[in-house]
C-alpha cells in the first residue's frame, strides 16, 4: 500500500518539475522578446504609392476573327441545352 503511494508522490514530482522547467522557459522567451535591453530596433518605412491610371483596350473585341467564332457556338449552346436533363422549372 505504502509503494503505491511513493509512486503516485514521484510521478507528481516529476510532473511539478517539468511544468517548472517549461514555465521557466517561457518567462524566459517573453523576456527576452519583450523586455530586451540595447540591441536592434524596428523601424518603419512608409512610401507612398503613386496611383498610375489603367488603360483597357477593348478594341480586341472587334477583330473579324472573335467576331466570326461568337455567333455560331452560341447556337449550338442552346441545342444541346434542350437535349439533355430535365425540364428547366425556373424558366
Amino acid at each position: 500500500m505504502n509503494l503505491i503511494f511513493t509512486e503516485q508522490k514521484k510521478k507528481e514530482n516529476i510532473l511539478i518539475a517539468v511544468l517548472a522547467i517549461v514555465f521557466l522557459i517561457t518567462i524566459f522567451n517573453v523576456w527576452r522578446i519583450f523586455f530586451k535591453t540595447g540591441g536592434t530596433t524596428t523601424v518603419f518605412v512608409t512610401q507612398e504609392i503613386s496611383k498610375k491610371e489603367i488603360k483597357v483596350d477593348f478594341s480586341v473585341f472587334d477583330m473579324p476573327v472573335l467576331k466570326a467564332l461568337s455567333g455560331d457556338y452560341l447556337n449550338v449552346l442552346e441545342e444541346t441545352e434542350k437535349d439533355f436533363g430535365k425540364e428547366n422549372l425556373f424558366k
